[in-house]
């Protein structure tokens, strides 16, 4: 950190402080701020609304245990939609099609900011991205973001929400063995990969082992981690 920042953070919170007016304390939640800022000048509503993210952690904003704010910035003047667990990931009626207004966010006047109100369960983990024309992308100020079959996707854990030791552990267990094969099919006309993983200690047993066959291997090879999810389950017997 340089001797400036500090003195640019500061700024910044007088500033928001000066936004919020004097005497009224900071916004209660974040409808109260949405109110507060319409009454400011336009040049210092991008500002705090800013101050108000940070001094909460980030985005998504939780609310009364359920009620789940994203507040989200346009880039390139394109304001994305926001899809993800909470919303169906924009599926039309019966699940059919993607519904092209879904997750569409709602403009906070003389700003470049909009936001979308969801409810999640108050003890869920859901997942999102960004909806821009031409790709998806992650929120930049969610801290939390994982992997999945599609991509890097943004995290929300809500306020009762149990971290499960097979997924979030930390500390090292003793690891299984990854082996990538080739297989050729004259059914599909080509080669396939294929991946086994064997526990730690299979090959000096001969004991039999149970069978997990899981589709689109590369995926829950690389992205998903699921060898390091197996490691884990194991070690826990």
């Amino acid at each position: 950190m340089t001797v400036r920042e500090p003195l640019r953070w500061l700024a910044v919170g007088l500033l928001a402080i000066g936004a919020w007016g004097c005497g009224t304390g900071e916004p209660r939640s974040f409808r109260e701020l949405v109110r507060t800022v319409e009454r400011v000048a336009e040049d210092e509503r991008g500002t705090a609304i800013e101050a108000y993210i940070r001094a909460h952690g980030g985005t998504p904003l939780v609310e009364n245990q359920s009620r789940v704010i994203f507040p989200v910035r346009d880039r390139d003047g394109v304001t994305p939609r926001i899809v993800g667990d909470f919303n169906n990931w924009a599926a039309g009626p019966g699940g059919q099609g993607q519904d092209p207004a879904a997750g569409t966010p709602t403009r906070i006047p003389g700003t470049d900011w909009s936001y979308l109100e969801a409810s999640i369960y108050t003890n869920a983990r859901a997942e999102y991205v960004l909806l821009f024309p031409n790709e998806t992308a992650v929120d930049p100020l969610n801290p939390r973001t994982v992997q999945s079959a599609a991509g890097p996707r943004s995290e929300v854990l809500m306020p009762q929400w149990i971290a499960q030791p097979e997924l979030d552990a930390a500390g090292a267990v003793p690891a299984g063995t990854v082996v990538e094969e080739t297989v050729t099919s004259r059914v599909l006309g080509g080669t396939r990969r294929v991946w086994f993983y064997t526990p730690p200690g299979y090959d000096a047993t001969e004991d039999w082992y149970p069978v997990l066959y899981v589709l689109d291997g590369g995926n829950y090879v690389g992205r998903m981690e699921v060898p390091a999810v197996l490691d884990r389950l194991i070690a826990r017997k």
